[in-house]
């Protein structure tokens, strides 16, 4: 009888399983199939780096005239916004900046041939400075300069000058980064169509809120890398150059410049105080080390030279020398 039980009860919890499997697998076909009207949720497929706003496809939407596109399509780039291919055929990006320190026979006439040179090879100034040197004329110009024409302008920047006091140029490729800004702008330009498209079929007004915050931050985005990549095709396509001219010194003055009164005054009240301190610190030594070796050489030679005093005193002198052979004896007389 209990085997009997068993066997039932073990075909019902079978047959209740089956069930219970059965009808799950019932409800998520059909959610499958049917899918929520209104849900809106934010994936991301891991492929190209495109993210899908909704659950269900929307229809295609109108980008700014330009024809339709789907919300799993990318939107067509601007015109002018370069891709791997295209910043492969123009070449790699150089940001080129300089500095030229020239010595000319005429400021200003220099400065302007200058101008001249940079302006025929389609630069142009983009800064001056012009002071005195004492009595002496002295400019600076900041030059833009296309990159295309950067080496010939330079050369023909040193030919105005008697002679180049000084130059230095240096070169940085900014490829990477220009790409890797245009990824990232062509990712957030899909996100934005995106979102412009779940907003048209929004009706909600939390749904249609929350898309409008996530669109100003996308759009937000896109104008800081916007900027980021047009500075650094700027600065590529134009190299900065900073001249100064300036006039040869005068022969006198070559001669007297290196004798300065006031450099002499200042040595020689340098050597004065350094005198001064060096007495001033033999004093403190002799006052802190000196003295005290002092008083206890004074101690302890004092006393022994009292000793020694006294020692001296209780000493006997010598003793006076003595006839050994006495008194002289008579000699007998001679018969």
């Amino acid at each position: 009888m209990r085997r009997h039980l068993a066997r039932r009860t073990r075909r019902l919890v079978l047959l209740g399983t089956a069930a219970v499997i059965l009808l799950l697998m019932g409800a998520v076909l059909a959610a499958c199939a049917g899918g929520p009207a209104g849900g809106l949720t934010r994936t991301s497929d891991g492929g190209d780096g495109k993210v899908a706003i909704a659950e269900q496809p929307l229809p295609p939407t109108d980008v700014q005239g330009g024809g339709t596109v789907g919300v799993g399509e990318s939107a067509p780039l601007p015109a002018g916004q370069g891709t791997d291919a295209s910043m492969n055929a123009a070449g790699p990006m150089i940001i080129r900046t300089g500095t030229m320190d020239l010595q000319v026979a005429d400021v200003d006439g220099a400065a302007a041939d200058a101008t001249k040179v940079v302006t025929a090879a389609g630069g142009y100034v983009a800064g001056s400075e012009r002071s005195l040197d004492g009595d002496r004329p002295f400019a600076r110009l900041t030059f833009r300069i296309p990159a295309a024409r950067w080496d010939a302008t330079l050369a023909e920047l040193r030919a105005l000058g008697t002679k180049v006091l000084g130059e230095q140029t240096t070169a940085d490729e900014v490829t990477a980064q220009v790409v890797d800004l245009d990824a990232r702008l062509k990712n957030l330009r899909a996100t934005e169509t995106q979102l412009l498209g779940v907003m048209q079929q929004a009706v909600k007004i939390p749904d249609i809120l929350a898309v409008q915050a996530e669109l100003t931050n996308v759009q937000g985005q896109i104008e800081q890398l916007q900027a980021q990549r047009d500075t650094l095709a700027d600065q590529a396509a134009q190299g900065t150059l900073m001249t100064s001219f300036a006039l040869a010194p005068a022969p006198v003055q070559a001669v007297t410049s290196a004798w300065d009164p006031a450099t002499v005054v200042a040595d020689a009240t340098a050597t004065l105080v350094g005198l001064g301190q060096s007495i001033a610190s033999a004093a403190i030594w002799l006052a802190i080390v000196g003295l005290p070796i002092l008083l206890v050489g004074l101690l302890v030679l004092i006393p022994l030279l009292l000793v020694v005093r006294r020692l001296a005193r209780h000493t006997p002198g010598p003793i006076p020398p003595t006839d050994q052979a006495g008194p002289s004896a008579e000699l007998p007389s001679a018969a």
